[in-house]
């Protein structure tokens, strides 16, 4: 139903209501009224610290509830890193952008040296999270980004839906997309 933290109302897409529900119906369907009584049972620092142990250091140390609903900035890398916790059963590796460079007669110049995971998340609630996150691809808000392979993921949108926002693995991949208007 309908919430309210003093003058702050967030409402459900097209404003509807669908009553009570299990995390998994409001994840799958983007029902931001659950996700904002989460996060206020959780404590916005609680959700920060999650946060950055998933790479996301974008944050201030004491998010407020809006954090449920992507209120604060995080840059694709980031989002997308944080993501991957989920794909690796709650290990995180630092990412990166260059693998390797060879000069032109083929002799290694660089090689990225293996990176160490780090256990970061419960391996059961990554579980968790990854069988709610195929339900978004197999019949929720992402289901047109669907492609016929086993995947999860999670959509999302911005205030007055200026920017658009898909993360989404297999057990192979991580990628996020972002669609938006850049100024």
């Amino acid at each position: 139903g309908p919430v309210q933290f003093g003058s702050w109302k967030p409402e459900n897409y097209g404003g509807d209501y669908r009553g009570p529900m299990t995390v998994e119906q409001a994840l799958v369907n983007s029902t931001t009224t659950i996700a904002v009584k989460l996060a206020q049972e959780a404590g916005g620092a609680r959700v920060g610290d999650l946060a950055r142990r998933f790479g996301i250091t974008s944050l201030p140390d004491r998010p407020d509830l809006s954090v449920a609903l992507g209120a604060y900035e995080v840059n694709l890398l980031q989002m997308t890193s944080g993501f991957q916790v989920f794909q690796l059963g709650g290990q995180r590796v630092e990412p990166y952008v260059i693998e390797s460079i060879a000069a032109q007669d083929g002799r290694p110049i660089y090689a990225r040296g293996p990176l160490a995971p780090a256990q970061v998340y419960d391996v059961a609630k990554a579980s968790m999270m990854v069988k709610m996150m195929k339900k978004v691809v197999e019949q929720g808000t992402a289901k047109r980004a669907g492609f016929g392979w086993p995947a999860a993921g999670k959509t999302g949108t911005s205030q007055n839906w200026r920017d658009a926002w898909f993360v989404g693995f297999t057990p192979v991949y991580v990628t996020g997309v972002w669609v938006g208007n850049d100024d």
